[in-house]
């Protein structure tokens, strides 16, 4: 068995360029959980995950100071 047999031929693909939110937003409309990231010239240069992001995001809001509770 090879790996060729059972391969995505054209694959969803997200550009080095989008944000967060596309990201998401693309997962979502295709039900999936991860998405190679291209260049310009359509290269793969990675794979982004929902973890990914989800990580991206508490280690920003963990950055963000909270105000401090009213009495």
């Amino acid at each position: 068995m090879l790996v060729h047999d059972h391969m995505t031929p054209r694959p969803i693909t997200l550009r080095l360029d989008a944000d967060f939110k596309s990201a998401l937003k693309v997962m979502e409309q295709h039900a999936i959980h991860h998405l190679p990231v291209v260049d310009a010239g359509g290269n793969v240069v990675g794979v982004i995950t929902e973890t990914d992001i989800f990580k991206a995001f508490v280690r920003m809001h963990d950055a963000v100071p909270q105000a401090p509770a009213r009495r």
